[in-house]
């Protein structure tokens, strides 16, 4: 059996069945597609994954990675994660230093309130596993809703105010081009996965909207394939996120988001990894 090696540039929905473990692993994208080309076309398929959380560090990663393996083919997701952490406003902002460091908030830098109200939750939440407390459970769905609900669509607008989203799209673009360069010179094909939705937050998924097209005009003008997976519900109208009370559950894939990944994926790489003899 040949092997080919596919790696993953990807955050949480790669791994997810182990992050969030909200979903089987057979369930999960990459290896739904390792089953089908393993018992289709006799070819084992290796998905190495490089997670990235933030803008700052995902090129070394690829780079030193790429570096030192034969990679037949890079699938690279384009995140909201970091999109949407650096358009919240912060009281402080980092300045900028030219298009090559613009705006990307470290994590010694402030949090903004939102994330302090998240923080001050996921504590909450804690104690309240441990301990069953009336008092506790009010206060943990009182932040929720006020955080969810109030705080961090008022702080997306005042980032979007201050045009922090413009500062992260350069930003992210110059990441793309990086990798785009870099795989060229390598000669590694590059597929781009596209954006997710977020069904937690009318505002959040009008942003990621927004970003979903920029990405997918952005990754076509300089020649490569976005493969676009925005929106809740699949062709049939089968709602592709996992429904549960936690926003880190609610904007997830469950089976049938990811099983809407594997085809459109497959769609691409199979004439990329495929011998030339399976499509004759």
């Amino acid at each position: 059996m040949a092997t080919k090696k596919i790696v993953l540039v990807s955050g949480c929905m790669a791994v997810q069945d182990r992050a969030k473990k909200n979903i089987g692993q057979d369930e999960v994208y990459h290896w739904r597609m390792k089953k089908e080309i393993s018992e289709a076309y006799d070819i084992d398929i290796d998905f190495p994954i490089i997670t990235y959380s933030d803008l700052i560090d995902c090129f070394p990663k690829v780079k030193a990675f790429c570096d030192s393996n034969i990679v037949d083919l890079m699938i690279f997701q384009v995140r909201s994660h970091d999109y949407l952490s650096n358009t919240t406003y912060k009281k402080r902002t980092p300045k900028s230093a030219g298009d090559s460091d613009i705006s990307i908030v470290k994590k010694n830098e402030e949090q903004s309130l939102y994330q302090k109200l998240f923080g001050l939750y996921r504590k909450i939440k804690l104690h309240v596993k441990s301990k069953e407390s009336w008092f506790y459970s009010t206060l943990l769905r009182l932040l929720r809703l006020i955080s969810r609900n109030l705080i961090r669509p008022l702080l997306l607008l005042l980032g979007m105010a201050k045009n922090n989203h413009k500062k992260v799209e350069r930003k992210y673009e110059n990441l793309l081009i990086k990798i785009d360069e870099y795989s060229r010179k390598r000669k590694i094909p590059v597929v781009y996965l596209g954006v997710t939705s977020r069904p937690n937050s009318y505002l959040e998924n009008l942003i990621c909207k927004g970003l979903n097209a920029r990405m997918s005009k952005f990754i076509t003008s300089i020649g490569s394939n976005y493969i676009d997976i925005f929106g809740m519900y699949n062709i049939e109208k089968d709602y592709k996120f996992v429904k549960g009370t936690d926003v880190p559950d609610q904007i997830c894939l469950n089976a049938v988001g990811h099983e809407e990944v594997a085809n459109k994926l497959m769609v691409e790489i199979k004439e990329i990894i495929l011998p030339v003899e399976h499509f004759i």
